[in-house]
């Protein structure tokens, strides 16, 4: 299986062509309008994108894996 990973430090700092290169050959179709709005939303707040994933760990150890899913279900209808 191909690796379609994508390293956030990679994106933020790429010009926004070479980010819509990087993100169409992992199968994801943005613009280069959407890729510099994108890129400038990741320089702004890559720390906290990069803290997301131990976030969401320690909140799952505290509630659990049913209420955190319940809660991430729920989170994501008000998108």
């Amino acid at each position: 299986m191909k690796n379609n990973s994508i390293n956030l430090d990679t994106l933020s700092t790429v010009s926004p062509a070479k980010m819509q290169l990087y993100l169409l050959a992992a199968g994801i179709s943005l613009t280069l309008q959407e890729c510099t709005k994108l890129q400038q939303l990741l320089k702004n707040n890559l720390s906290l994108i990069q803290s997301l994933p131990q976030l969401l760990n320690e909140a799952e150890h505290i509630l659990g894996k049913k209420k955190m899913k319940e809660l991430m279900i729920r989170a994501v209808s008000f998108l």
